[in-house]
């Protein structure tokens, strides 16, 4: 009796740990987004100066801005890491060697997959932008105050400010984008390989030259300095703020 007991279970133990499922990790893995800031080919650091279009010189005091839908694509199904998150370079960019750290957004329990592409937004999308902060948590990215204009009803997508320099003068800039007709998106054709209890790392390079425009037409900070508001201004700058970004990422 003892010995058909014993049999029952050793057979039935090696049974039950064959019929386990396997530990849940081992189908998901992480997803790190690095940013970074760059002016041209040099580590964006606030403060320092850089030669601008005109060969005035220009520095940067606060680089932020919303990314939404963030979203991996495979060929069975896409997978949407986050509606939104707040991304702000003016603390993580106060070094070359923070700025080469980057700005880092990690998501955890990624299903495992070979994924083919990478879409997001900067901005605030419309259902989130015809909210207000009293809508969300405190915590939130969307509850925090300092990043809505309540008279225009609106987030600020976006915030770019600094100092630009010419001989004796100096005129601070700031612009800030708002309004769903700034808001822009992006789609990335990347073989983007989650590995189980793995961290694949994403890196978002943002060249903050090219939000200004390029060579043979840029802004002329001191003519302009200042905008808030939704004309052509905003629209023409967010276009170059999509370019900054547009052929600058890559995977680790």
């Amino acid at each position: 009796m003892r010995l058909i007991l014993l049999l029952f279970m050793v057979v039935g133990g090696s049974f039950l740990r064959c019929s386990m499922p396997h530990h849940q990790d081992e189908f998901f893995g992480d997803v790190e987004f690095v940013f970074k800031g760059r002016y041209v080919n040099e580590p964006l650091v606030m403060g320092k100066n850089y030669s601008y279009f005109d060969q005035s010189l220009i520095n940067f005091t606060k680089s932020e801005f919303f990314i939404s839908q963030i979203k991996l694509k495979s060929v069975s199904h896409e997978h949407l890491l986050t509606d939104i998150a707040f991304i702000s370079l003016t603390e993580s960019h106060t070094s070359i060697e923070l700025s080469e750290a980057g700005y880092k957004l990690k998501f955890s329990n990624i299903p495992v997959d070979q994924y083919s592409a990478l879409s997001f937004g900067i901005g605030v999308p419309s259902n989130l932008n015809s909210k207000n902060p009293s809508q969300f948590d405190i915590n939130h990215p969307l509850g925090e105050g300092s990043h809505y204009w309540s008279g225009w009803k609106s987030y600020i997508f976006s915030k770019t400010e600094g100092v630009m320099t010419n001989g004796t003068d100096a005129t601070n800039f700031a612009y800030h984008s708002g309004f769903d007709s700034a808001y822009r998106s992006f789609e990335f054709q990347k073989n983007i390989t989650v590995k189980s209890n793995e961290t694949t790392q994403i890196v978002v390079e943002m060249d903050h030259q090219r939000q200004f425009g390029t060579s043979t037409q840029f802004v002329n900070i001191a003519q302009d300095p200042i905008f808030h508001d939704g004309g052509p201004f905003m629209i023409t700058f967010m276009n170059n703020y999509q370019s900054s970004i547009h052929y600058s990422l890559y995977v680790v």
